[in-house]
């Protein structure tokens, strides 16, 4: 059994490692083929998904001593301390020095990384040429560390841990649930599909709270409501649930804003909402959506539907009531930002207003707010049209959501089914019921 089969998913990043522990474990092997021991590999990627688990499981395999170096004490001490353990690792007959958490070692962004503790760090590397050391990293930002650390010779191999695909995740809710009572309504692969794109601590954290919150309840299996709660509540970010206001004047104005987002979503993109709750949050009664993680590239195509959707809650609020929402200010500031961002950077609508043509003059400012503005009405034209055709899913969800308060892509996939995704024409209630 491998140390690796601990880590659950990640198949490439491993057999990536595996190879640098056979290195390590058979060197005078690879010497006979005029191959050096590489210097060192770094983990890359975003906090939680199990960058240090796997850092160790690499030691654990390569079975040999190890010196452990992260940021506990003060600078000084810090830098003698890490001088001292590559010291250590030199003097062995082959060690593994493990730095995590490495671009936590000093507090300097990405205008100013030269600091002390990464000078040292190259230094100690350096150091260890024609030594049987190996050195580890793991870090979640590579802004802050200067390109000389990073370059070959001192680190060999810089190796991408993303998020969880689809297929990892679904494991990873296996084994958490693995000891875990569950009811006969709780599905692993609706959970799974609705985790996706979140670290591993957070797919353990979300389970977790689900269980406490069947205990709290005192029931001896988690069902599925435990789920749509804890991810609302731990992932989504409200903290309560018990708190819902039936008679809250803002309650039907809040569904119809978020249904808005649902059903220019999945018009134009079928499967594309995994979750929208209308729960209180951040003190005070809202709506929540979690959308499917999307890993295509940027076209202007998707960009124009990511802008309607977001532009599709104040639209239902125009098209249901007859006037502006007045509460939709985030939604068009994130509108905005996307357009402003693929006009000036990545020239969706061409080179006219790319910033390294005009600068930052006012006449170049006045080029791209005009774009922006006029895409922004389209976009906001093309919302309110399909807001005002697809009326009756919009009705059809609003009855679904009003009721049981956080919906998955199961329920509107059904209601979807039911209803259909023909366009109808608009109809004049100005009321849900």
């Amino acid at each position: 059994m491998s140390e690796f089969d601990k880590v659950i998913g990640y198949s490439s990043v491993k057999n990536e490692l595996i190879r640098f522990c056979d290195v390590i474990r058979n060197s005078e092997r690879y010497e006979k083929m005029g191959v050096s021991l590489p210097r060192g590999v770094m983990l890359y990627g975003e906090p939680g998904i199990g960058k240090t688990l796997m850092a160790k499981c690499f030691i654990a395999e390569a079975g040999c001593e190890s010196f452990t170096i992260r940021k506990d004490k003060a600078d000084g001490d810090f830098i003698d301390h890490m001088r001292e353990s590559f010291e250590k690792a030199r003097k062995a007959d082959k060690a593994i020095v493990f730095l995590d958490d490495m671009d936590k070692f000093a507090n300097e962004d990405e205008k100013h990384p030269n600091a002390e503790e990464y000078v040292a760090v190259q230094a100690c590397i350096d150091d260890c040429k024609g030594y049987n050391v190996f050195v580890i990293a793991t870090i979640n930002e590579k802004r802050c560390l200067p390109p000389s650390l990073m370059r070959a010779g001192r680190f060999d191999k810089i190796i991408d841990m993303a998020m969880p695909g689809t297929k990892d995740t679904m494991a990873l809710v296996e084994y958490f649930l693995r000891n875990k009572r569950l009811a006969d309504d709780l599905d692993p692969n609706e959970v799974g599909r609705l985790l996706t794109g979140h670290s591993v601590a957070e797919i353990e954290m979300v389970l977790n709270d689900a269980g406490i919150n069947a205990g709290f309840e005192t029931r001896s299996e988690i069902c599925r409501d435990d789920i749509l709660k804890a991810i609302v509540r731990m992932v989504m970010e409200a903290p309560g649930i018990d708190k819902y206001e039936e008679n809250s004047d803002d309650i039907e104005a809040i569904l119809v804003h978020e249904l808005g987002h649902v059903v220019t979503a999945e018009v134009q993109s079928p499967g594309s909402v995994d979750i929208v709750s209308v729960e209180p949050h951040g003190g005070r009664v809202g709506g929540l959506i979690s959308y499917r993680t999307d890993n295509c590239n940027m076209t202007k195509e998707t960009l124009e539907k990511k802008v309607v959707r977001v532009l599709g809650g104040r639209a239902a609020i125009e098209i249901i009531y007859g006037v502006p929402d007045m509460g939709a200010g985030d939604d068009l500031r994130q509108a905005s930002r996307m357009l402003y961002r693929a006009i000036t950077d990545e020239a969706i609508m061409g080179f006219e207003a790319l910033d390294c043509l005009g600068g930052y003059g006012d006449e170049n400012r006045d080029i791209q707010d005009r774009y922006v503005a006029r895409e922004l009405e389209n976009c906001y034209q093309k919302a309110k049209k399909i807001i005002a055709e697809h009326r009756d899913l919009l009705d059809a969800l609003a009855d679904v959501l009003m009721k049981e308060k956080t919906i998955t892509f199961k329920t509107i996939r059904q209601v979807i089914g039911a209803v259909g995704l023909e366009p109808t024409h608009p109809c004049k209630r100005t009321k849900i019921t």
